[in-house]
């Protein structure tokens, strides 16, 4: 080898792909890694007497999980997040595989009955939300009784 050393290229295909990846990666830390992370941390705080968090840290919490109730509900916990799993896996699969080997159209169409039931939950909150936030909605109504803000003429 001479004197030069090579510089090695990032692949631009693997660049794109990072790209890509990271906005699902950032969600996930956020909504999924960071509240398991903080209930995790809840588990070593000493419960004050409000029901709150009192400061320091304790295994009591842990130890209390030996209580006769607790292994009955933690492994029913268990035994139906498996019988989920499976019954979505055993759904879900066949589903899949039909609707990616349809073509055109029907395909379209049957990825949108399985996408239309996640929407009405979405809908419900919307029209929800606009109630609540409607200049003549709850909340203004309760702040006008509150005397907080002036009805308007």
């Amino acid at each position: 080898m001479s004197g030069r050393q090579t510089v090695a290229k990032t692949d631009p295909k693997k660049r794109n792909e990072w790209f890509l990846t990271l906005p699902s990666l950032i969600w996930l830390s956020v909504l999924f890694l960071l509240p398991t992370l903080t209930i995790f941390a809840i588990a070593f705080k000493p419960p004050d007497q409000f029901g709150g968090f009192a400061t320091g840290w304790t295994l009591n919490t842990i130890k209390d999980l030996a209580q006769p109730n607790y292994p009955i509900i933690i492994w029913r916990t268990i035994y139906l997040s498996f019988l989920t799993t499976v019954a979505c896996i055993l759904l879900a699969t066949p589903a899949g595989y039909c609707i990616a080997r349809l073509k055109g159209k029907s395909r379209q169409i049957f990825l949108l009955l399985v996408i239309i039931p996640f929407w009405t939950s979405f809908l419900v909150r919307i029209f929800a939300w606009k109630m609540l936030l409607h200049p003549d909605g709850m909340i203004k109504k309760i702040l006008v009784f509150l005397h907080i803000i002036r009805p308007e003429t």
